[in-house]
């Protein structure tokens, strides 16, 4: 499958992105759909990259918050954002040259605090077409496993142009390239990781419109590949469309679910920020009230799922 066309597109002009219309702020919510991973072809400028015969498997969201709401918060008193998803809790600062990720609470190896020593620069402003920049972080691991992290960073805004992917067109979307070379050390033992990852920007959207990772363990023949891309907001159809969600959020002792125009009905999942199942519903119908009162405060995620659909919403428990 041809995914980057060498033809020229449209001429447009260089794009430029800046904090004010790339970087994520409290309140952005990141709508994503994973897909089959598809390579990102090649770079340049005012090249055509065509994903519009992306196979999608899921929809989700995740929400940037402010990190009151975090339960790790103190471990992180400069960050100002928030990212909760089932992976963790993820904290993040953003600041006039660049967007830093400060570490976070990671659901692995029964439960991993990752705390940055030196935070990693994960995109400077303002960027443009052939801009190069390097950044080195270093970081603690503990509770279940105590160590250290090295990381060292090589980012290139290596082409710009049309992004097409299943449900729109994208011009003037600028490429930015990093590649990673990651030192975990745990004792006397030491693992070595590349990655590389893709990330498509527009000005005026807060989180890419898409994003292709690689990464390979030194020693492995297995390389972990991942793709998502930006879901076009419901909302913007005509007519709009009444979204599937969950409510009152956050919820004391029990919240109501709302199929909107995607579900007839559906299947309900609440699952722990590390995705276990804690409770399931095989069918409800729209309006159905959910018991949460067995529900300890914190964040939760509640799936709402069919034979072809599947949507992750956060839910907050507050008493």
């Amino acid at each position: 499958m041809l995914l980057s066309l060498a033809a020229p597109a449209l001429s447009h002009a260089q794009p430029v992105i800046t904090n004010a219309g790339c970087a994520p702020s409290v309140g952005t919510v990141a709508e994503r759909v994973t897909g089959d991973f598809l390579p990102a072809g090649s770079g340049g400028a005012n090249v055509v990259w065509d994903f519009s015969q992306i196979n999608q498997t899921i929809q989700y969201s995740h929400s940037y918050v402010t990190t009151v709401t975090g339960n790790y918060v103190q471990h992180f008193p400069d960050a100002g954002l928030l990212r909760v998803t089932s992976g963790g809790e993820y904290y993040y600062q953003s600041k006039a040259d660049g967007f830093y990720f400060d570490g976070g609470y990671l659901n692995q190896a029964g439960g991993i605090l990752l705390v940055m020593q030196d935070n990693q620069k994960l995109m400077q402003y303002p960027m443009t077409y052939n801009d190069l920049y390097a950044d080195s972080a270093s970081a603690t691991f503990s509770l279940a496993i105590s160590g250290w992290r090295k990381c060292y960073d090589t980012v290139t805004a290596d082409g710009w142009g049309k992004l097409i992917l299943p449900d729109d067109e994208y011009l003037d979307v600028l490429r930015v390239r990093t590649r990673s070379f990651i030192i975990d050390s745990f004792g006397t033992s030491k693992k070595y990781m590349t990655e590389e990852i893709f990330d498509f920007y527009k000005e005026g959207y807060h989180t890419p419109l898409l994003t292709i990772h690689e990464s390979k363990l030194q020693g492995s023949s297995n390389v972990i590949r991942s793709l998502t891309y930006r879901a076009k907001p419901l909302f913007t159809e005509d007519p709009p469309r009444r979204r599937a969600a969950v409510f009152p959020n956050p919820a004391k002792n029990a919240f109501t679910v709302s199929l909107g125009d995607d579900f007839d009905k559906a299947g309900i999942t609440v699952l722990d920020i590390q995705g276990r199942t804690l409770c399931h519903l095989p069918e409800v119908k729209n309006g159905a009230q959910i018991d949460c009162a067995f529900l300890a405060p914190g964040n939760y995620f509640v799936r709402i799922q069919s034979e072809t659909i599947s949507k992750l919403q956060m839910l907050m428990i507050e008493r």
